[in-house]
């Protein structure tokens, strides 16, 4: 309790607010704590002062001094002069200002002192009348490859509630995100961590995500505001691909003297070119030399005639961080001799295609031929066999008549 001067009392006519008198003396209960939203302007009062000097009949003039009275916000509380009933005047927002200290004054008509001057302080009971907010997009990054559980970022939203108040004490989820790959998952205090492994960048083919998040005050619990805010999240390249060549086959003429290979690597700057190329002479067939073109290419060039056959040449192809492959790469030359400008596999191609529907075509006159040699031999044997038939029975026809004739 709080002493108050000994000839004045106030009432406060809410919840545990009293003011006892015990032998001319007066005390004071801590004042009531006002609910924010909540419509007093209609009560004759929300509080009570009287001074024992009071003598009913208008001696004693009560005043009230301080913010929220004759101060900036003005006549948000004001009291009746003569009665010392306090009254508010307008709905309270805690937000805009959360309690209230107030001079009581009470003097004689002449203006004089009739007692000490006392402090009323009134508090501004918060109400859930305001939702999460997230202030823009929030960023975090984490290395492709990163294990399950890791952490990415904290999430923060803001509740102009009360702190410290259920009101104000957020519980966070994922609603979205894009890619669906349900990469990660979002702890009830805003923590963002990796939930699946096979964080990939290449193979996923995105290097960024963008998740819906939604933060309910009361922690979550049902009847709980509400507020969403968008989380990006970049993938950092891990040097997890090694510069391959793009292909593994090359024709040379063999007046020529080099062939461009091409390698690429699908990691992002700086873990791809410029591309360093390496002849590895164990293993690799011919003489050969190689210089760069640019990035992602070089020359390898024939360091003698070649005759001829297929060459076999291995490699080693550095990124910019220095790193290769495990294994050697490995190309294969094959040298021929070409006509026209005409490339070894283009010729072979084209002789073949060439060739295709002529060689249908005689083969198909050959069948034709030996079709038609076929059907004349059987023809002329069945000629033959009726001439023979009919030579035989000629021969015993004229036998038959010789034997009848008289000698």
């Amino acid at each position: 309790m709080t002493r108050v001067s000994p000839a004045v009392c106030v009432w406060l006519l809410f919840g545990l607010q009293a003011v006892a008198a015990v032998k001319a003396h007066c005390f004071l209960v801590p004042p009531k704590k006002l609910m924010e939203n909540v419509d007093y302007t209609k009560q004759e009062h929300v509080a009570r002062i009287h001074s024992d000097f009071d003598d009913g009949n208008g001696n004693i003039v009560y005043s009230l001094e301080g913010k929220g009275a004759n101060q900036n916000p003005f006549n948000v509380f004001v009291v009746n002069p003569r009665s010392g009933h306090i009254r508010v005047t307008k709905i309270l927002d805690r937000e805009f200002m959360d309690s209230y200290m107030l001079t009581i004054v009470t003097r004689y008509k002449n203006g004089s002192l009739a007692e000490s001057n006392f402090d009323l302080r009134v508090q501004v009971v918060d109400d859930n009348d305001n939702s999460p907010v997230f202030q823009d997009i929030q960023t975090g990054v984490v290395n492709e490859g990163s294990p399950v559980g890791t952490t990415v970022m904290r999430v923060i939203a803001t509740d102009d509630d009360e702190r410290g108040n259920r009101n104000s004490q957020i519980a966070y989820h994922i609603i979205d995100q894009t890619p669906a790959h349900d990469m990660f998952e979002m702890s009830k205090s805003g923590y963002i961590l990796v939930k699946n492994s096979g964080l990939d960048r290449e193979f996923q083919k995105t290097d960024q995500y963008v998740l819906t998040v939604r933060g309910q005050d009361l922690n979550g619990e049902p009847g709980g505001n509400t507020g969403t805010g968008t989380v990006t999240i970049d993938i950092l390249d891990v040097n997890d691909n090694c510069p391959v060549l793009t292909t593994d086959f090359h024709t040379m003429c063999t007046t020529d003297v080099s062939v461009i290979v091409n390698a690429e690597d699908k990691d992002s700057y700086p873990n791809r070119p410029p591309f360093d190329f390496v002849i590895i002479p164990e293993g690799t067939q011919g003489k050969w030399q190689v210089n760069p073109l640019n990035d992602t290419a070089a020359s390898l060039n024939a360091q003698e005639s070649m005759w001829p056959g297929f060459y076999e040449v291995k490699f080693v192809v550095r990124d910019k961080q220095g790193e290769a492959c495990p294994d050697p790469q490995k190309v294969t030359v094959e040298v021929c001799t070409c006509v026209d400008g005409v490339v070894c596999g283009k010729r072979a191609t084209s002789k073949k295609s060439e060739f295709g529907p002529l060689g249908i075509g005689l083969l198909v006159l050959g069948l034709l031929l030996l079709l038609r040699k076929y059907d004349v031999m059987l023809i002329l044997m069945k000629w033959a066999k009726t001439f023979y038939t009919f030579a035989v029975l000629t021969t015993i026809t004229r036998q038959v008549e010789f034997s009848r004739s008289p000698v």
